[in-house]
């Protein structure tokens, strides 16, 4: 039996940006998925074919609430899809809630002006707690990433395929950090858009991490290191142009991890609160200090393998989605 006997309307995008050559995304793979393994009954919405849409987006989306009858509609917004007059009509039939995942360096710009028209706020952001509460929000509650589920642990020793990988978008930051690493002797296996590899679907990810000795996670926020900004115009012109100015923990930090995965990642703030830096986690500050790390921890595999252990046990022990839509389920329903 379902642990909440209740019916939710995901309206959330199923394919990655709305776009279904990408294949299906994280809050259809994560969201929908932790909400069918608790509710008693979910129906998906998916907010997608209607992003340039408004007017049908309110007649689809009504038309199902009005249907499904749900005691939560669960969003994801991220743009102007739906209007706040759209979202102060569904509220005023049922509860509401939406995940606001980058409000370290969107709340200003965004999240300030829809935040109010939901039942119940969920944000990364320690910081803007308070700031939520005096644009009007009546309910927010602080959340984090996490993962679907975490692999099957080995139970015999790990063949190897890569010394030093990295999953993610080749922004321009990214790009110049693995070029300085590879003329440090380091080579790093890149995968993701922008690199010759191409991507790795979601469900291929935890095999490359299992199988990379050292995987990094580094920012896509703007980095000061004066080398980098000076590299180039056209890395002076990015590090100008970019609007996330500021850290934040992301669902790769726990990715990893979960997949039985050495992390080195770039500190973040709150990172401790999630992992014990040094016995679960590895991290590094400037370039200098990854170099040194990644050649530290290639030669020591005793402590490195020890860290896997305990940061994969972390992550299925406290970091699962099920485990943060129960707590969001919990608060919705019996705390509001």
């Amino acid at each position: 039996m379902a642990e909440f006997q209740k019916r939710i309307l995901a309206a959330i995008l199923k394919d990655d940006y709305g776009k279904p050559e990408r294949g299906p995304g994280g809050e259809y793979i994560y969201f929908y998925s932790a909400l069918e393994t608790l509710c008693q009954t979910v129906q998906l919405f998916d907010v997608g074919p209607f992003l340039k849409q408004p007017d049908l987006l309110r007649e689809k989306l009504l038309k199902a609430i009005d249907e499904f009858k749900p005691d939560l509609v669960f969003f994801s917004i991220f743009l102007d899809e739906c209007t706040p007059e759209l979202l102060d009509t569904i509220r005023a039939r049922t509860k509401t809630a939406n995940w606001f995942p980058d409000d370290q360096w969107r709340f200003n710009i965004y999240s300030k002006h829809y935040g109010k028209h939901f039942s119940t706020v969920i944000t990364t952001d320690p910081y803007v707690l308070k700031k939520y509460t005096n644009t009007g929000c009546s309910d927010v509650l602080l959340s984090q990433f996490a993962i679907k589920v975490p692999i099957q642990a080995p139970t015999t020793p790990i063949t190897y395929k890569y010394d030093v990988s990295f999953i993610g978008v080749a922004t321009t930051y990214r790009t110049w950090l693995i070029s300085e690493l590879r003329k440090r002797g380091i080579e790093v296996s890149t995968f993701g858009t922008g690199w010759p590899n191409g991507r790795v679907p979601y469900e291929k990810m935890p095999e490359t991490f299992c199988q990379t000795k050292i995987n990094l996670n580094i920012s896509n926020s703007k980095n000061y290191d004066i080398r980098y900004v000076l590299s180039s115009i056209h890395n002076f012109q990015d590090f100008r142009r970019t609007k996330k100015n500021k850290e934040q923990i992301k669902g790769r930090h726990f990715e990893i991890c979960g997949g039985y995965g050495f992390q080195l990642t770039n500190y973040v703030e709150f990172l401790e609160d999630y992992f014990t830096i040094g016995k679960e986690i590895a991290v590094y500050n400037t370039i200098d200090d990854m170099t040194e790390k990644i050649k530290f921890y290639l030669e020591n595999e005793d402590l490195r393998e020890t860290i896997v252990r305990q940061g994969y046990e972390r992550v299925a022990k406290d970091h699962t989605y099920v485990q943060r839509f129960k707590d969001i389920l919990n608060h919705i329903f019996h705390s509001t």
